[in-house]
């Protein structure tokens, strides 16, 4: 039973650390790569891979694994931002404005959306794009803020080395 839906928008290092890490907790994930062709490159690599394996060794004496992959994967906000109890923006602050226009308009009431690095001004950039919504409480935006993942991506859409 799928504890609910998180979307994560990115493929970048710590993109994939999350997609994997939300699968593997029970979590249905979806994922919005709308840079280039990363959503058609992540899902070719994930057809491959059978899901995203990440080798977590932030405890030294505890090294382990978890594996996990996407039920969708879009360049398009409108195909998997709808059903998304929270969104996990894991972007270059540059991102930010692009992607939270992007997921505006399909947001689903009560979503909360987790933007890191969270400084920067996300807040102001929040406030300008969702505006009435976050006055209402419709929607949540939280920056997280340093970046909570030091990762490197082994093999794009099957591997990533997780040190903290």
């Amino acid at each position: 039973m799928s504890k609910g839906t998180v979307c994560v928008c990115g493929a970048g290092n710590a993109s994939q650390v999350f997609i994997a890490l939300f699968a593997s907790q029970g979590y249905k994930v979806t994922v919005l790569a709308d840079f280039e062709d990363e959503a058609e490159r992540l899902e070719a690599a994930l057809a491959l891979s059978g899901g995203i394996t990440v080798t977590n060794r932030s405890d030294p004496e505890n090294i382990c694994t978890f594996k996990g992959g996407p039920v969708r994967v879009s360049k398009h906000a409108v195909d998997v931002v709808p059903q998304a109890d929270s969104v996990v923006i894991a972007l270059p602050s540059f991102a930010h404005k692009k992607i939270l226009m992007d997921v505006r308009d399909h947001l689903r009431s009560g979503a909360v959306l987790f933007v890191m690095p969270g400084q920067g001004g996300v807040d102001f950039l929040g406030r300008q794009i969702l505006g009435d919504r976050l006055l209402r409480g419709d929607v949540i935006l939280a920056g997280v803020m340093p970046m909570p993942l030091n990762c490197r991506i082994q093999k794009f859409g099957d591997s990533v080395d997780l040190a903290s």
